[in-house]
């Protein structure tokens, strides 16, 4: 377990630590020391205390980030994000203002949105057909991404004949179940 910066003050190049109360010299071997002591481990964890509208707005605006990359992801370049959030500040949606730009939008995107669509896609298509659009493009800091676009194909026997089917249309009970924010 390492440092949170919410646990560390420094004061005169050296650090105060929030969680045990001891000052200590800027030193990362003696940091590292101090993380794994008694002492800083069985000391309560230190968080500050939100009041429930603070919380209730940082939770809004967090939902609306996430919202935002989803469709950043699905409609639009992550590059026009910092565009998208401008406008969106001008309508005054939540207390808190939305701060989303490229970086931020990317890492959402690669570490919150997908994990949670691969699982879901995972179980959803274990042993179906389907057919796979690949699309890759660069982020200004020369990050790749790969965008894969899934659909499903549905066998039909008529008759004794078959037929493939992509199912491009989404069923409209769907919709209200998942993402609604795109």
């Amino acid at each position: 377990m390492l440092l949170n910066q919410n646990d560390l003050e420094i004061r005169n190049e050296k650090i105060f630590c929030l969680r045990c109360k001891n000052v200590y010299p800027i030193h990362k071997g003696t940091l590292k020391r101090h993380v794994l002591t008694a002492l800083h481990s069985n000391a309560p964890n230190v968080l500050p205390v939100l009041d429930t509208d603070q919380s209730s707005s940082i939770v809004k605006t967090l939902k609306i980030e996430i919202c935002m990359a989803i469709y950043s992801a699905c409609h639009t370049s992550i590059l026009s994000i910092e565009h998208f959030t401008k406008l969106l500040n001008t309508f005054k949606i939540s207390n808190t203002p939305v701060r989303l730009g490229r970086t931020k939008c990317s890492q959402l995107i690669k570490n919150v949105i997908s994990p949670v669509f691969f699982k879901e896609i995972v179980t959803t298509l274990k042993d179906q057909p389907l057919s796979l659009i690949v699309d890759e493009s660069t982020d200004i800091l020369c990050e790749k991404y790969l965008c894969v676009v899934m659909s499903r194909i549905i066998k039909i026997e008529y008759n004794n004949m078959a037929f493939d089917f992509e199912n491009v249309f989404k069923d409209f009970d769907d919709v209200d179940s998942g993402y609604d924010c795109y």
